[in-house]
C-alpha cells in the first residue's frame, strides 16, 4: 500500500474555518455511536463529511476514518485500508492480517481466512468506544466483497466498535435484524438541511454578515437548507448592501423550477470571460480534467495545459466546483450548477457544435475511460462507436 495515499484516505478531512457547529446533529451522532450502525445518507453538498469531521475533532470518542474510492471495491484493498485505519488507534493493529495480505499476490490465503483473521484482530482495539467511519460508501456499495466484509464487521466486531457509513444512497446491506433491535440510527437529507435558525447563525456567526428576518425567510424557502447553496449564496452577496441583498434575494425567489439558476447566473456574470467560457463548455463533462477540456476547445486555439489547470484551480477556489473524491485528480460541478451551465451552452452553441464537442471528448477518453467515452459517443450521436 502506498503510504502517502494511505495517510490521505485514513485521515479526517480538515475542518474549514467557515463551519457552523451543529449541536443537534452532533447529538444524533452521539446517539448513533452508542448503537451498532449510523447511516448518514444524502446527496452531494449536504455536508456529510464536514459533519463527521467536526464530530471526530471534538474528541467525544475515538474515531477511525476511511475515505473510500472506486478502487476499494477489491477486498484486498478494502482489508488493507481497514488495517491502516486501525493503526491510527493501535500501532500494532492487524499484524496477522497484514502478513496474510502480503501472501495474497501469490495465490495465498483465501478471502475467508483473511477476513476472519481481521475480525479477530479488532479485539486489539480494547474497551475504548470506537467509531469506524466509512466515507463515500456508495462508491463501493456495488461490490459483493465489500458488502460481505461490512456485514461481518456489523456481526463480529467488538461491541465497543460502531460503524458510521456516509453515503449518497442507502447501502445494499441487509439491515432488518439490526433495525428491529434498535441498533441503526439514520441521519438523512431532511436532518442535514440547515434550519432557518442555523442559516441565521451561519450568516451571523460564521460569515459575519447578519441578514434581515424577511431575507432569511426567503432564503430558507428557496434553498431548503442545502449547505452548498448557502455557501454559494454567501459568495454572491458578501460586500453588498442590505438593499442590494434584499433585491438579489427577491429576484432569486422568482426563478422557475430550480433553486439556484438565478444565483448561478449572477455568479457567472462576475467571472472573467475566459473562465466563464471554460465553465460553460465544461458543463458537458462529468469528470473535469485538462485533457477533456482541451478536446472541447479543439475547434479553435487550444490554450496551454497550464492555463487550463489554472482555470480549474480558480473555479475550485471560488467554490464553483469540487473534487470528485478527496484523493481524486478530477473535478465536478454540483449538479444544479452544471444543469444551469448546460442551458447556457445550449443558448450559445448549436446542437451540431455541442455534438462535435462530445465526439472530441469521447476520442480523448476512449484509451483511459471507456465508460466516459461511451457516454460522450452517445451524446455525439455516434452510438456505433
Amino acid at each position: 500500500m502506498d503510504q502517502s495515499t494511505a495517510r490521505t484516505k485514513i485521515t479526517p478531512v480538515p475542518l474549514r474555518p467557515e463551519t457552523l457547529r451543529r449541536d443537534r446533529l452532533i447529538d444524533r451522532l452521539r446517539e448513533g455511536v452508542n448503537r451498532r450502525l449510523t447511516l448518514v445518507v444524502a446527496e452531494a453538498g449536504y455536508g456529510k463529511t464536514t459533519l463527521l469531521a467536526d464530530f471526530s475533532q471534538r474528541g467525544l470518542l475515538r474515531c477511525l476514518w476511511y475515505k473510500l474510492d472506486p478502487t476499494d471495491r477489491d477486498w484486498l484493498s478494502f482489508c488493507d485500508y481497514l488495517v491502516a485505519a486501525g493503526r491510527e488507534a493501535h500501532p500494532d493493529f492487524g499484524r496477522n492480517t497484514e502478513a496474510l495480505l502480503a501472501q495474497a499476490a501469490s495465490l495465498g490465503p483465501t478471502r475467508e481466512l483473511v477476513v476472519s483473521t481481521l475480525m479477530a484482530e479488532f479485539a486489539a482495539l480494547g474497551d475504548e468506544p470506537t467509531a469506524l467511519i466509512l466515507d463515500d460508501f456508495h462508491l463501493v456499495d456495488d461490490s459483493a466483497d465489500v458488502r460481505e466484509i461490512t456485514r461481518r464487521l456489523l456481526a463480529e466486531a467488538p461491541e465497543t466498535v460502531s460503524l458510521v457509513l456516509l453515503t449518497r444512497r442507502r447501502p445494499s446491506l441487509s439491515l432488518g435484524r439490526l433495525t428491529a433491535q434498535g441498533e441503526v440510527v439514520e441521519i438523512g437529507t431532511d436532518d442535514l438541511r440547515f434550519s432557518r435558525e442555523e442559516t441565521e447563525r451561519l450568516f451571523e456567526e460564521v460569515y459575519h454578515q447578519p441578514l434581515e428576518p424577511e431575507v432569511l425567510d426567503e432564503i430558507d424557502v428557496r434553498t431548503e437548507g442545502w449547505a452548498a447553496s448557502l455557501q454559494l449564496l454567501h459568495r454572491s452577496i458578501r460586500g453588498r448592501s442590505k438593499a442590494e441583498i434584499r433585491q438579489f434575494v427577491r429576484a432569486l425567489s422568482g426563478t422557475e423550477g430550480r433553486l439556484y439558476d438565478f444565483l448561478a447566473e449572477e455568479v457567472l456574470r462576475e467571472l472573467p470571460a475566459p473562465l466563464r467560457d471554460f465553465m460553460v463548455r465544461a458543463s458537458i463533462l462529468e469528470r473535469i480534467v485538462p485533457e477533456y477540456v482541451a478536446a472541447i476547445l479543439a475547434d479553435g486555439e487550444v490554450p496551454p495545459h497550464a492555463v487550463i489547470e489554472g482555470w480549474i484551480k480558480e473555479a475550485a477556489g471560488l467554490g464553483l466546483m469540487g473534487k470528485r473524491a478527496e484523493t481524486s485528480t478530477s473535478h465536478r460541478f454540483h449538479p444544479l450548477l452544471r444543469e444551469f451551465l448546460g442551458r447556457q451552452l445550449e443558448m450559445e452553441a448549436s446542437q451540431d457544435a455541442i455534438r462535435a464537442m462530445h465526439g472530441r471528448v469521447a476520442r480523448a477518453a476512449e484509451a483511459t475511460d471507456w465508460l466516459a467515452a461511451c457516454r460522450h459517443f452517445i451524446a455525439a450521436g455516434e452510438p456505433k462507436e
